[in-house]
């Protein structure tokens, strides 16, 4: 639940994420974005599930930032994250560890959200809540294999363990970047990425995939 702290640790593990800044709540100075390319994405440091994400979201000068920034601490009391935005596909990897072999199960999905009146397609509160986004195999192998590489890294960068979900989403030149991590992710029947990427890559159900994450906090010492 700390977006930029995760940035961070991924920076400076040598891992891609988009160029930041943090914006404080209550910062009433000028914002300098100056080493920032824009537009730029604009969501809550530390909140979950799309929350304050939405058309408003892509800030393409310094004026829509400012008031993007604002809102989010109107609204939800905490600072803003703006990094530069990534036009590229969005990506969730669900990662699993096994039960009883080394290695963690990888498995991403395409998620595409519908397009806003500007053609964006941002996977914001109302997206998530609605469900209906595009859930998508990924077929291209070497792409595949990118995508899964990165998310483990990282995933291993920020000391996750046994199962987690990391956001990637590419940049201009179709590299993997990371958008977020989330430790523990939605676990909702027929809802949120994990679940669906379980059943779609390695055709887990929804229960059995509790009992192995269950079964996995069991045998620890």
């Amino acid at each position: 639940r700390n977006k930029h702290l995760a940035k961070r640790v991924v920076i400076n593990s040598g891992l891609r994420t988009a160029p930041f800044i943090v914006v404080e709540r209550g910062q009433t100075t000028q914002i300098d974005s100056t080493q920032l390319v824009y537009p730029l994405f604009v969501k809550p440091t530390n909140s979950g599930g799309g929350t304050g994400i939405d058309e408003k979201s892509i800030a393409h000068t310094p004026r829509d930032l400012a008031s993007k920034a604002a809102s989010i601490a109107h609204d939800h009391n905490t600072d803003a994250l703006a990094e530069e935005y990534l036009p590229g596909r969005e990506f969730s990897v669900a990662i699993l560890k096994r039960e009883h072999r080394d290695g963690y199960s990888v498995m991403p999905i395409e998620l595409v959200a519908h397009a806003d009146q500007e053609g964006n397609r941002v996977l914001g509160q109302a997206a998530k809540k609605s469900n209906m986004e595009q859930v998508l195999e990924i077929t291209d192998p070497v792409l595949r294999a990118k995508i899964c590489d990165h998310a483990l890294a990282i995933f291993h960068a920020l000391g996750a363990r046994d199962y987690g979900r990391i956001d990637i989403r590419l940049d201009a030149e179709g590299e993997p970047n990371f958008l977020e991590a989330n430790l523990i992710p939605s676990l909702i029947a027929g809802y949120g990425s994990f679940p669906k990427a379980c059943l779609l890559n390695i055709n887990l159900d929804y229960e059995s995939m509790l009992l192995r994450i269950v079964n996995l906090a069991l045998s620890r010492n």
